[in-house]
């Protein structure tokens, strides 16, 4: 089962559904406190922004960009 909640419920949704694997998707996946209970093996953090236009720095993802870089 997929549970998904704001970084703020995060330790409150893992310990009331009893979660033993987090996936964590967003800009700055490296401010994320990975509760204790869940192993570090465990967190899988995938590092994204939701842009729709490129701007120099960022590139907007495009099916054929996903396997490779901007």
């Amino acid at each position: 089962m997929i549970h998904v909640c704001s970084l703020a419920a995060l330790p409150e949704t893992v310990k009331a559904t009893g979660a033993s694997h987090v996936l964590t998707v967003m800009a700055n996946v490296d401010q994320v406190q990975r509760p204790e209970s869940v192993l570090e093996a465990n967190h899988l953090k995938v590092q994204m922004d939701d842009i729709t236009e490129a701007d120099g720095r960022l590139c907007r993802a495009v099916r054929i960009r996903i396997s490779s870089r901007c």
